[in-house]
C-alpha cells in the first residue's frame, strides 16, 4: 500500500487483517528497523533446552508462538508499516522468502535454529510505504527486487467532490449514535443550493452552491478537508487563485482518522454540553493547526483555509432549536 501521509494505509490494514482473519493483524514494532530478525524469532533456553519464541512475523506465519507449542494456531496477516525505512539487504531476504509460499508448505528461517514449521493458511503479508517523491526526496526507496514480489495499490484520500461527497459522507456516518440519527439540526450539517432559471425553457432546477462559505458547518468542514488535503498533495486548490505558488502545505494535513476522532468526541461530549459544532471544530482546527511541529508558511496558511471556509470561532455561540434526524432524513 502506497500513498500520502494520513491516506489511512494503516487503517485499511488493519480492517482488512479484521475482515479476512477476523483478528487484529500482527505487526512490526520500531524496534525492528534497526534488526529485522526478532520479528521472526529468537532462541530461548530453560531448563527443558532450548526453544524458540516466535516474533509477530514468525506468530502470524505458524499459529504458534514457541516452537514448543503442540496445536496450529490461525496465524494471521503480518502488516510492516513503513517497510522502505527497513534494512534493504535484510528486507530482500525476508521478501524472497516468504514471497510465492503456500500454506501448509514447510519453512525455515535462521533465526529457528533448524526448527522446521508449515505455512498457516491464513498468512498473509501486507506492507505500506511512503515512498520517494519530488515533495519527499528524502525517504528510502523501496528495493527494486522487494517491490516486484508485492501487488501495488495507490491508498488516496477520501475524495470530496460536487459527485462524489465521501468526507462528507464520513463525517455523517462520525456523528452518529447507536441509533443511527443524528442529533444536530439540519443547518448545520447541509450544503447549500441555489435555484437556477433555464431561460430557454423556463424551468427551474437547484445546484449545489459552490461558494466555500455557503452550507452548513459541517458541509464547509467536509470541504475544508479536501482543499486542505489537495493543498499537501500540491495540487490546485481553493486558495490558489490568490495565493499561487504559496497555496501548497508542505507538512500540514488533515486525515481521515483525526476527522473521525474530532467529530466522535463532538457527539459523545461537546454536543452533550450545548457547544455548537462551528465553536468546537473551530478550536480544534486553531490548535491543530496552530502547532510548532508545521513550518510557519504552513501554520499561516492554515488560518487562511479556516477564514475561507467561514470556521473561524463565531463571536457569539450559535444556537439552534434541538433536532433529532432519522436515517432517512440523514
Amino acid at each position: 500500500l502506497y500513498g500520502e501521509t494520513g491516506a489511512g494505509k494503516t487503517r485499511l490494514a488493519r480492517v482488512v487483517a479484521f475482515r479476512l482473519t477476523d483478528h487484529a493483524p500482527f505487526e512490526a514494532g520500531e524496534e525492528a528497523k534497526t534488526d529485522i530478525r526478532p520479528l521472526l524469532g529468537s532462541r530461548a533456553i530453560d531448563k527443558k533446552g532450548s526453544y524458540v519464541t516466535y516474533g509477530q512475523l514468525g506468530q502470524a506465519l505458524t499459529g504458534k508462538r514457541t516452537s514448543r507449542d503442540k496445536e496450529l494456531g490461525p496465524g494471521g496477516i503480518f502488516y510492516m508499516d513503513e517497510m522502505n525505512s527497513y534494512p534493504a539487504d535484510a528486507l530482500r531476504s525476508l521478501i524472497k522468502q516468504i514471497s510465492g509460499r503456500r500454506a501448509g508448505e514447510e519453512i525455515t528461517f535462521a533465526a529457528w535454529i533448524g526448527e522446521r514449521e508449515r505455512i498457516s493458511p491464513n498468512f498473509g503479508f501486507i506492507g505500506s510505504a511512503n515512498l520517494l517523491s519530488e515533495k519527499h526526496p528524502d525517504r528510502p526507496e523501496l528495493p527494486v527486487e522487494v517491490a516486484r514480489e508485492l501487488a501495488s495499490v495507490e491508498v488516496d484520500y477520501p475524495p470530496q467532490t460536487k459527485e462524489n461527497p465521501e468526507i462528507y459522507e464520513i463525517m455523517l456516518t462520525a456523528l452518529m449514535d447507536q441509533n443511527d440519527r443524528i442529533r444536530l439540526p439540519k443547518e448545520e450539517l447541509t450544503p447549500a443550493w441555489r435555484e437556477v432559471v433555464d431561460a430557454a425553457t423556463k424551468t427551474k432546477r437547484f445546484e449545489l452552491d459552490i461558494n466555500p462559505k455557503s452550507g452548513g458547518t459541517l458541509w464547509r468542514f467536509a470541504n475544508l478537508v479536501g482543499e486542505i488535503q489537495k493543498s499537501y498533495k500540491g495540487q490546485e486548490n481553493a486558495l490558489t487563485p490568490a495565493e499561487g505558488d504559496a497555496s501548497y502545505l508542505r507538512a500540514a494535513v488533515l486525515d481521515p482518522g483525526l476527522i473521525i476522532s474530532w467529530l466522535q468526541e463532538y457527539r459523545k461530549l461537546a454536543l452533550r454540553q450545548g457547544i455548537d459544532l462551528q465553536t468546537f471544530l473551530a478550536e480544534k482546527l486553531e490548535n491543530w493547526g496552530s502547532q510548532k511541529i508545521y513550518p510557519e508558511e504552513d501554520r499561516n496558511l492554515l488560518k487562511k483555509f479556516q477564514a475561507a471556509f467561514n470556521l473561524t470561532k463565531p463571536e457569539h455561540r450559535l444556537r439552534y432549536s434541538k433536532t433529532i434526524l432519522s436515517p432517512h432524513e440523514i
